[in-house]
């Protein structure tokens, strides 16, 4: 029989979830805002192949950051408070909401990028530049440093 996990291992799974999470989609963070300035096509490419390889670990830090979270809030009886679980549906409307929003925006560019198969962009330009500073971009950030300062805000203050 396995021992019963102490509060704190729970709590060190969740800041390392929390800062593994912070780290890895902090590189697509900056990509977002560095592909606004960036016009040279392979230096796109390059940037969202560079963001692509942060997902993988994003998403294994979300899923440490929700079980030490989870094996917290049950270990410490959190449950029956409401800011633990509005915090978890802030999470998993933030989840939602940057899928519905980001994966848009990245497949437009990255279809952007297309060449005809006589070496001709199949977007002009102009018209991938006007992709680039689309607002999409700013409305991502403030959503996800909204949310995460919204769920940051519940775990300390512990409102209701």
């Amino acid at each position: 029989m396995m021992p019963r996990m102490d509060f704190r291992w729970w709590l060190l799974m969740h800041h390392v979830g929390i800062t593994a999470f912070l780290v890895a989609h902090g590189v697509s963070v900056f990509v977002l805002f560095r592909l606004r300035r960036e016009r040279d096509r392979d230096r796109i490419r390059e940037l969202l192949q560079f963001s692509g390889t942060t997902v993988l670990p994003m998403y294994i830090s979300l899923a440490i950051l929700i079980a030490g979270g989870a094996g917290l809030a049950t270990k410490l009886g959190f449950w029956e408070f409401k800011w633990i679980r509005i915090s978890l549906g802030l999470l998993i409307g933030e989840i939602l909401f940057m899928g519905a929003l980001a994966r848009p925006y990245y497949r437009k560019i990255k279809e952007s990028l297309l060449v005809r198969p006589s070496g001709v962009p199949r977007v002009a330009d102009e018209d991938l530049a006007a992709r680039l500073m689309a607002p999409q971009p700013i409305i991502i950030a403030t959503a996800g440093f909204g949310g995460l300062l919204a769920i940051l805000s519940l775990m300390v203050f512990k409102p209701l």
